[in-house]
């Protein structure tokens, strides 16, 4: 069984080849398929389809066959799919499936935070994963990013990033850096030569203007990487 066929439908080069689902994104699939395989078909498991007036014009152009039928039971070879058989007595061989029920997206703490959402449900995001409200963040699968692990764990870097920089603007905008630098100087003239950065970001007073303590945390990684 599979999710995604950018990434496996080359897997499943001319086999017989079932896409479950019932919407839009369903008849997508099976068309997207028809370059690795001639046998494709689409599965609904008996839900009522929510494909548009369009994409069902698209399954009588390019013939593609629609069980409407539950499922009733999966055959299968070892941990291989062979068969589906339907509540009406029908079966139909497969070798592969797809599996396309759409995205849930997880996003009630964004929500609840006054965060915009898309119409499907996705947090809005600016390039450098920003949401609409200021100091919260998105990345991954409840964004518009395509859902595959190596976009998120990326788009969870540039987030970082991204509150990195901004946490460093606001310590110069609120003057809170001036601060943190006072303490280094103090100590470079009592000592005559630096202590461990750590060190001085739990020596600095607490501050009201802004996330000091994280902005000052924050640069202590850039300057410990950086030399």
């Amino acid at each position: 069984m599979f999710f995604c066929k950018d990434c496996d439908g080359f897997r499943v080069r001319g086999k017989r080849i079932a896409i479950y689902g019932w919407a839009d994104e369903a008849v997508e699939y099976a068309l997207g398929m028809l370059f690795y395989s001639p046998s494709v078909a689409i599965v609904t498991n008996g839900k009522k389809t929510r494909w548009s007036e369009k994409h069902a014009k698209w399954i009588e152009e390019y013939k593609i066959p629609v069980f409407r039928q539950r499922i009733a039971q999966l055959g299968r070879e070892g941990c291989q799919v062979r068969e589906l058989s339907f509540d009406d007595g029908t079966r139909t061989e497969i070798e592969a499936l797809f599996a396309t029920r759409g995205d849930i997206y997880f996003n009630k703490l964004a929500k609840n935070l006054g965060a915009e959402v898309d119409e499907d449900g996705q947090i809005i995001v600016d390039l450098c994963l920003r949401t609409t409200i200021k100091g919260v963040y998105a990345a991954g699968c409840v964004t518009p990013a395509n859902c595959q692990m190596i976009i998120a764990a990326g788009q969870g870097a540039t987030a970082a990033q991204t509150i990195n920089r901004d946490l460093f603007e606001e310590s110069l905008a609120t003057h809170a850096l001036r601060k943190y630098r006072a303490v280094q100087l103090d100590d470079l003239q009592e000592t005559g030569s630096p202590k461990d950065r750590r060190t001085l970001a739990e020596a600095t007073p607490s501050s009201e203007e802004g996330l000091l303590g994280i902005g000052i945390e924050a640069e202590t990684h850039r300057f410990d990487q950086s030399g």
